[in-house]
């Protein structure tokens, strides 16, 4: 999985392109682009993305760094259609619940004063959009935007027992086995942002963004498609700031 330093990468490609220009009045005043145009643009985000009470916030983190890559069209100045994909960092974490606790929907395992988990999660997702321009009137080069679509996520979780009542197990003994989820969804995905062109058809740009990963409910382990216990998700917010070009 490549993750992208998006500030040493902005700075960068910011010189280089802005190097082959002299002035900043070749930049594009107007945004007035014309017909076709392509677009290609990255992203470094930051991904929260909550697990409801008892069905998983208390053994998955909520907070992920991602990556986002996006190409499409613009049709003219105030619209345009993107696809993307969006793949967040594995997070994992170590915790340790007591019995008066709630664990994937029941409580933890009876007759246990504790017990130690570790959890490791991440998501990635393809997307598409319609996206929607409108130039801000005092800000030259610079606009705000709407993207409404649908992304395919795809989420991987694993948790295994590592102790009970702080006495390690083995992964072999009943309890300590390796558990994992792999569920896929297609559902809305909402952006809004704002975004400046500031040389040589390259900008930059800020994004907030809402997916509806609420879908996810009721997972169930690969190992156990019948189990009592399940994960159920709410939807996600992100956040983020990146580069792009109009060709």
């Amino acid at each position: 999985m490549i993750y992208l330093n998006a500030k040493n990468l902005v700075l960068a490609s910011a010189v280089a392109i802005c190097a082959a220009t002299p002035s900043l009045s070749q930049a594009l005043p107007d945004l007035d682009l014309g017909s076709f145009h392509p677009i290609f643009g990255v992203d470094a985000q930051a991904r929260r993305m909550e697990f409801q009470d008892g069905f998983g916030d208390n053994l998955w983190k909520q907070n992920y760094p991602q990556a986002n890559l996006y190409a499409g069209l613009r049709f003219g100045s105030y619209f345009g259609l993107v696809v993307g994909h969006e793949n967040s960092k594995t997070k994992t974490q170590t915790v340790t619940l007591d019995n008066s606790e709630i664990f994937l929907g029941a409580p933890v395992g009876a007759g246990a004063g504790s017990e130690t988990f570790r959890g490791s999660s991440d998501i990635k997702g393809t997307y598409a959009q319609l996206m929607g321009y409108y130039p801000i009137p005092f800000l030259k080069a610079t606009e705000v935007f709407l993207g409404v679509g649908a992304i395919h996520n795809k989420i991987r979780l694993e948790h295994q027992t590592l102790a009970v009542n702080n006495a390690p197990i083995l992964p072999n003994l009943a309890g300590g086995e390796y558990f994992n989820y792999q569920e896929s969804d297609t559902h809305a995905k909402v952006e809004v942002g704002i975004q400046k062109i500031i040389c040589n058809h390259f900008g930059l740009r800020a994004v907030f963004g809402w997916e509806k990963t609420s879908a996810f409910k009721n997972l169930k382990p690969v190992q156990f498609p019948n189990a009592t216990r399940n994960v159920n998700l709410n939807d996600s917010w992100t956040a983020g700031a990146g580069f792009f070009w109009v060709f």
